[in-house]
């Protein structure tokens, strides 16, 4: 078992209709390929892209071929692997692929005191960047 985790910035006209075929897509394909896991979103601000943050869990082959077609997807850009291990287990079991919608008070949650409307703050992408955090606003969605 093995488990990665990556963030990207959502190319501009991703919207919930396309992100929710997103997810009927990778839902059908995780399950044949034996892959679980979460895809959140966290939409586009004045000053930042929308960005994407997913963990997949599954062999490793299969997920490396898997993590290779995400990251040339023209939906996103600035793919970033930020994890890449052995898995004990899978943390995200119930979900051939979760999708769940990100918001200001779930970041507040993980990383009290941020503001997207404070310049100075974290931005969107530097948490998304970091995988400590990026996995604890991960774990706001298990089931």
């Amino acid at each position: 078992m093995h488990r990665i985790l990556y963030s990207s910035s959502a190319s501009p006209g991703v919207d919930r209709d396309e992100l929710e075929e997103i997810l009927l897509v990778s839902r059908r394909n995780n399950a044949a390929a034996g892959l679980t896991g979460m895809l959140l979103h966290h939409p586009a601000t004045a000053l930042y892209p929308a960005t994407f943050l997913q963990v997949l869990e599954g062999e490793r082959g299969v997920l490396e071929a898997a993590y290779e077609k995400i990251a040339l997807d023209p939906r996103h850009s600035d793919v970033k692997l930020l994890s890449s291990q052995p898995a004990e287990d899978r943390q995200f079991e119930n979900w051939s692929m979760g999708l769940e919608y990100v918001t200001d008070e779930d970041l507040r949650r993980v990383l009290p005191g941020f503001s997207l409307d404070d310049p100075d703050a974290v931005r969107i992408q530097d948490l998304t960047g970091n995988a400590a955090v990026a996995e604890m606003l991960l774990h706001l969605y298990v089931s």
